[in-house]
């Protein structure tokens, strides 16, 4: 992930290790990422399933593995399979390692 700091600097981190990010032109990223890291797993899912429906596709690569996450988290199997299956579409390779958890029976 390259990026430029709220200081003007460019830096790149490996994005796994991305606690989370803000961007000032999107409020949306921004309070999804903000629920995600408060745990309020619901504002997240909602903000995150905005921003996989379309937009640019680095936001798309960011959010749809987090999606998942929170998603699962919340039990929310409906959810976590779409964006699964869009996480298929964007990139295969990621998916493999990004399953879903489906509830036993």
């Amino acid at each position: 992930l390259r990026y430029i700091t709220s200081g003007g600097s460019e830096r790149s981190d490996e994005a796994a290790r991305v606690y989370k990010i803000a961007v000032s032109q999107d409020a949306v990223l921004t309070a999804a990422e903000e629920a995600f890291v408060a745990q309020q797993w619901p504002k997240a899912i909602e903000g995150y399933q905005r921003l996989a429906r379309g937009g640019q596709e680095w936001k798309r690569r960011w959010v749809i593995p987090r999606l998942i996450f929170a998603a699962n988290e919340a039990n929310r199997v409906d959810a976590a399979v779409t964006a699964y299956v869009a996480l298929l579409r964007l990139d295969p390779e990621a998916a493999k390692t990004a399953k879903p958890e489906l509830p036993s029976g």
